[in-house]
């Protein structure tokens, strides 16, 4: 708690903020099979994950992301906020683990929105946590900071007790903004972008 109040504070010091919780670790990508928008190696990895960790279950992979079961990508999340009329003003808190991909999925929202933080940018400090409690500690001040954000926005409330817990706890408080896209009306947009048809898109 007094961490999570110390980052908050330095946050609010610079005027409102918004919190995004970026699911888009190799875990959860494995579980929900969105391996399609990934090379070869990656899949391979990916497919890998899911046999030692899943139960087996048919899935139809590219089709995936179309009936809205992938969780949005960096840059998806970035065009959806510009469609919203923010800008590259905005303060972003991530709350996130290690995205799968790393910075090749990264950049483009870092392009759109330069001004993103996470809890070891805002509190050095944080880093300072033991290694075997900082996913745990490290969650739990991402639970606070995102809680009391000016906006939150989950990028997929699939079997994550985190987004589903935030979107309850503030709405309990009935003032806090909340943005859930709409993945699968989205999908037809994204996926037309990515075929070269962006007429009407940006």
């Amino acid at each position: 708690m007094k961490l999570s109040e110390s980052i908050i504070d330095k946050l609010r010091s610079q005027g409102h903020f918004m919190s995004i919780h970026l699911r888009f670790e190799m875990d959860m990508l494995a579980f929900a099979g969105c391996f399609d928008i990934f090379n070869p190696e990656e899949q391979k990895i990916l497919k890998k994950y899911r046999k030692e960790n899943f139960a087996e279950k048919r899935l139809i992979y590219n089709e995936r992301r179309a009936i809205g079961k992938c969780p949005l990508t960096p840059e998806e999340v970035g065009l959806i906020l510009r469609a919203m009329r923010f800008d590259n003003s905005t303060r972003i808190y991530l709350a996130a683990g290690e995205l799968f991909g790393g910075e090749r999925f990264m950049k483009p929202f870092r392009t759109l929105f330069p001004r993103l933080d996470n809890h070891s940018s805002v509190d050095p400090s944080s880093e300072e946590l033991s290694p075997n409690s900082q996913g745990l500690i490290g969650s739990a001040v991402d639970y606070m900071v995102c809680l009391m954000s000016d906006i939150f926005m989950p990028t997929y409330d699939g079997p994550s007790n985190f987004a589903n817990n935030l979107l309850g706890h503030r709405l309990y408080h009935g003032f806090r903004t909340t943005i859930r896209p709409d993945r699968k009306g989205l999908a037809p947009v994204f996926v037309a972008r990515e075929k070269g048809k962006t007429a009407g898109l940006e």
